[in-house]
């Protein structure tokens, strides 16, 4: 072992690069002197295997821990504040009929509805960590509500089947946002609505570029969140027109992260 390392000394100038950062962790990066080395082989089957550790640790260690435990909650700690609960308040008791819900996290939404007017909530959660906090609260209501764990593109519901579609901050993490939409539209009835309380994309200029900036850490602490999003635009192009519309910057949050809309939309006729 002291040869090898004595002639890696001699053949590879060596230095330490940072890398996305667990724990400290760096990377060697290794520049020959020389262009063959009988070495040369080992160390760069070392630094893939390292990079292989590095990675696997990552996606089926960290990633899941992240997702499973601390992510649900973080947004059931953070995500309900006093101006966001308000709204919450006012345009979730607005559904009535057969419900489904998109991305209902842990249950923020559940006391908000009206059970005098809602028979029964289909509840779309694809991140299985979310779902006991969502029962909890389930529990202590006296709605009809059914999970789905599957994600917004894939809704599980026949053709013109429920009566109102709610999503509040979900439209910004789903991947295929606008097929999850156009999905939305599909199952809801004629004269149906979709609720919606979501942020995105500011129309100031100065916050446009900060949340260009910021979005990578969005996107990393929330799974997936793009705050560069235009939610009106997003909202039409699934085929709904958008009946009503509020907007604001909400405390406490930044305002990368804070520009809301909050309204009703209908499918195109």
């Amino acid at each position: 072992m002291r040869r090898l390392f004595d002639e890696l000394k001699r053949s590879f100038k060596v230095w330490t690069i940072p890398t996305d950062g667990v724990w400290r962790l760096r990377a060697v990066k290794c520049s020959p002197n020389e262009s063959e080395h009988p070495y040369h082989h080992r160390v760069d089957r070392l630094l893939t295997n390292i990079s292989r550790f590095h990675g696997d640790w990552r996606r089926n260690f960290c990633m899941p821990f992240y997702k499973d435990r601390i992510y649900p909650h973080l947004v059931a700690v953070l995500g309900n504040p006093k101006p966001i609960r308000d709204i919450r308040e006012r345009i979730v008791a607005m559904a009535q009929g057969t419900v489904l819900e998109i991305g209902v996290g842990p249950g923020v939404n559940f006391p908000h509805y009206d059970a005098t007017k809602v028979t029964k909530i289909f509840a779309l959660e694809p991140n299985r960590g979310m779902i006991p906090r969502a029962e909890e609260q389930a529990g202590r209501t006296k709605l009809d509500i059914e999970f789905l764990d599957l994600p917004g593109e894939r809704i599980p519901l026949a053709e013109s089947s429920v009566d109102t579609v709610v999503s509040t901050f979900t439209l910004c993490t789903i991947p295929g946002v606008v097929d999850a939409i156009q999905g939305m539209e599909r199952v809801l009835k004629p004269g149906g609505r979709f609720i919606f309380f979501e942020h995105g994309l500011a129309p100031d200029a100065p916050v446009r570029r900060w949340q260009q900036r910021t979005e990578p850490l969005f996107q990393w602490a929330f799974e997936g969140c793009h705050v560069t999003r235009d939610i009106p635009s997003l909202i039409r192009d699934g085929g709904f027109a958008i009946e009503q519309m509020d907007t604001a910057y909400l405390a406490p949050f930044p305002k990368s992260g804070s520009y809301c809309f909050w309204g009703v939309a209908l499918p195109k006729p």
